[in-house]
């Protein structure tokens, strides 16, 4: 071997024994705070699991039940999985697939969201070692996708200095004519802020890079970064409501929710944050992340999917957010 060759193989080897040590340090603060704030009822037990991790899910109501779509860790794809309830979950199936090209653009595939608009369209992650960027898929059932083109629609090389950008939310905007899509940008491992941007065909975007809309906050519970979004807009024109997650530290997530009246700026922490966090002796004892929601109007209640995190074993969980939690009066935000 050669001193050139060594040299790059203990640099690499130190990297780890530090990143080790890093993230034991960190997790000594994943109970700092209480694991979740008054009114939610979350499941004992995780509600999908591998084999391997499963992670960042993405329900919508379809067909009288729900549809998951979440990222499987093994196999580099965006699964599916059908429930009549939200709890029990059945058929899994692989929604969209990756390329065999481990240098493609597409060689791993996560973090989707997806929105029925005549057919379906799935907004994705695609991820290289050279960063993380954002495609498009399409699809007339919700069950198999086909990307819409050879390459992303947002790229990480739009935003200088950043590695990343990942976890789409898209929705309509209130007159149905454009999509609005929330997302995180930053470093590769976990981006650090969430912006927002405009489009009227969903390929062709239009961002203020210079303005995200969330960034970290002066609070230990998101002191470090934010991430990973869900936003539902709210009846009535009472809002948006967003839940992501914030990082104590790079290794200690937790779910929280901010407001905003017309979810592009003004956006308001929740007086309860955080809502989730880790749980002592639980198969999510170290960190919980990327918020899946859907309102139950009729109720009031918010049908919250997340995916928690011990060692290195990702699986998804549900909780139950109760009116009297306070997430939809706006006057419980700051």
């Amino acid at each position: 071997m050669s001193r050139g060759a060594f040299g790059e193989l203990l640099g690499k080897s130190s990297h780890k024994v530090a990143r080790k040590l890093q993230r034991a340090d960190n997790q000594k603060h994943r109970y700092d705070l209480p694991s979740e704030c008054a009114g939610i009822v979350r499941q004992d037990m995780p509600v999908l699991e591998g084999p391997g991790s499963v992670f960042d899910p993405y329900v919508m109501e379809a067909d009288g039940g729900y549809r998951m779509y979440y990222s499987d860790r093994a196999s580099g794809t965006v699964m599916v999985a059908i429930s009549a309830n939200g709890t029990m979950w059945g058929e899994r199936r692989t929604a969209l697939g990756h390329s065999d090209d481990p240098d493609a653009w597409d060689a791993i595939v996560n973090r989707a969201c997806v929105l029925r608009r005549g057919g379906y369209l799935m907004w994705f992650t695609e991820q290289t070692r050279r960063g993380s960027s954002i495609g498009l898929a399409t699809s007339e059932d919700g069950l198999s996708f086909a990307k819409a083109q050879n390459g992303p629609v947002i790229s990480h090389a739009e935003f200088p200095g950043a590695e990343a950008v990942m976890n789409p939310c898209v929705l309509e905007d209130a007159g149905k004519e454009s999509l609005v899509m929330w997302f995180a940008a930053g470093e590769q491992y976990e981006p650090d802020e969430i912006y927002r941007a405009v489009s009227h065909d969903g390929v062709i975007w239009s961002i203020d890079k210079a303005a995200p809309v969330l960034s970290k906050g002066s609070s230990l519970y998101d002191g470090a970064k934010v991430g990973g979004c869900d936003v539902v807009e709210l009846p009535d024109g009472a809002g948006y409501l967003m839940f992501y997650i914030g990082y104590q530290n790079v290794d200690v997530a937790r779910i929280c929710a901010a407001w905003s009246a017309d979810g592009n700026g003004g956006w308001k922490r929740f007086s309860g944050n955080p809502i989730l966090g880790p749980r002592q002796g639980k198969w999510d004892a170290d960190a919980v992340y990327k918020p899946a929601a859907v309102l139950e109007e009729d109720s009031g209640e918010i049908r919250l999917w997340y995916n928690g995190r011990s060692g290195t074993e990702e699986k998804i969980g549900a909780a139950l957010v109760k009116p009297e939690a306070g997430l939809l009066d706006p006057a419980k935000y700051r």
